[in-house]
């Protein structure tokens, strides 16, 4: 096996599989430091030498990012998300924003077909969770915390797991890893007056009713509706970097 050119030998083919596994099933969730060296030959059982050369392969697949100093990083779940994060990163904001709302409009679709009564709940309750955190918003501040932009993000998500569709997830999972720090930029510049607020509200509600009494049409036009707001916004943000300049 050679991801990047980078690995060959048994031992360490062994290893990528292992921390492959870890990191696409969440032990290690993108974002978070993996363990020390020291500790990963602990863990895996294996020489510093094995280690250092699967760490290194997962470096060159886009995985995992080495930080002088801080340690090393999952950066992405796959190669997949790994070649969107970086084909993203170079896109224009508006053809992220496109792509987005293309693959939603087809999930949604779908979901207003296929959604379960499992599907149904878990989206009343994102959304109500959703709706309560928009309630503390205040116009023209900076207003997208950490737990608005979750439940916007996993109400999009549950809409698009809803499909039943896995190829469609998948593809979407990766591309919203890939932008989901742009959520936060995106959302300040879309709810800058208490009418923004109400209107991305007004047109979330509506897509979630339309989908749960399975109303097709109306969903894809509920769902062009919420990304008109973000393409509407008097500005926008850099693709890759949100308002804080994390990457």
């Amino acid at each position: 096996m050679s991801a990047g050119g980078a690995t060959h030998s048994p031992r360490a083919v062994h290893a990528v599989t292992t921390m492959r596994g870890m990191i696409a099933d969440g032990v290690w969730p993108v974002g978070s430091r993996i363990p020390t060296e020291t500790e990963l030959t602990e863990l895996l059982g294996l020489g510093r030498n094995t280690v250092r050369e699967a760490v290194q392969s997962l470096v060159h697949a886009g995985l995992l990012l080495k930080r002088q100093g801080s340690g090393t990083y999952v950066i992405s779940k796959d190669e997949l998300s790994a070649a969107l994060n970086r084909r993203i990163g170079g896109a224009e904001y508006l053809e992220s924003l496109e792509v987005r709302r293309a693959i939603e409009v087809e999930a949604v679709w779908l979901a207003a077909q296929r959604h379960t009564d499992e599907d149904a709940e878990t989206l009343r309750s994102i959304e109500r969770r959703r709706r309560a955190t928009l309630a503390a918003v205040v116009p023209g501040e900076t207003i997208a915390t950490e737990e608005l932009v979750e439940s916007d993000v996993a109400l999009h998500r549950a809409l698009v797991a809803a499909s039943h569709n896995s190829l469609l997830a998948s593809i979407y999972e990766n591309l919203v890893d890939a932008i989901q720090a742009n959520v936060q930029a995106s959302l300040d510049v879309a709810l800058q007056s208490p009418s923004q607020v109400e209107n991305v509200q007004h047109d979330h509600d509506e897509l979630v009713d339309a989908v749960l009494r399975r109303d097709g049409f109306g969903a894809i036009n509920a769902i062009h509706h919420v990304f008109q707001a973000f393409f509407d916004a008097p500005s926008r943000p850099v693709v890759g970097q949100d308002n804080s300049g994390r990457v």
